[in-house]
């Protein structure tokens, strides 16, 4: 009896496994899906949650993880090939922190401190920006808007989109007492 049970079980895994599509990595490594999404991820937009550790048996090979280059392949598009472009130029930052002593937590670590400090900037603007909506002149919020945006811009962060209600706001001039 148990051995017809996991009989089924292995053939429902099998017909599972068989109806699977699985797009291919677009690295190889952790290591390179990390950085991935450390420099891709919107900046501002979201409060990045913690990264997950670089897997133990990459760190022991950094060094030549750090050295493979990600050629672009066959089926990769523009966007693709200008990623992994990216996370190459950012393997070479790291294996320059690394000869510097640094470690690959700690560069980790600052690049998502940036990101968090950027959420933090943006989410102040955001609320700024809802306050000189609901409490200012209209051409005034604009101006404001426009300004905030500017220097968000200047930092590398994503601007502040403003929702449906605040454009319809801000368009018919009206502003809530």
């Amino acid at each position: 009896m148990r051995y017809e049970r996991r009989k089924a079980t292995d053939g429902r895994l099998k017909n599972f496994l068989e109806n699977c599509k699985t797009e291919p990595a677009m690295y190889r490594t952790g290591t390179e899906q990390l950085l991935d999404w450390v420099f891709f991820t919107k900046v501002g937009d979201i409060p990045p949650p913690p990264l997950p550790p670089i897997p133990p048996a990459e760190l022991s090979r950094i060094g030549e993880i750090l050295d493979t280059v990600n050629e672009p392949g066959d089926d990769d598009d523009e966007t693709v090939a200008e990623r992994k472009k990216i996370v190459d130029n950012a393997k070479t930052v790291l294996k320059e922190y690394l000869a510097e002593g640094g470690t690959v937590q700690d560069f980790l670590d600052h690049y998502l401190n940036e990101l968090t400090l950027a959420h933090q900037k943006k989410d102040v603007a955001s609320v700024a920006i809802q306050e000189v909506i609901r409490f200012g002149d209209a051409t005034q919020a604009v101006l404001f808007i426009e300004e905030v945006n500017r220097q968000l811009e200047q930092e590398g962060i994503n601007p502040v989109e403003l929702t449906d209600v605040q454009k319809e706001e801000l368009a018919d001039g009206v502003t809530k007492p």
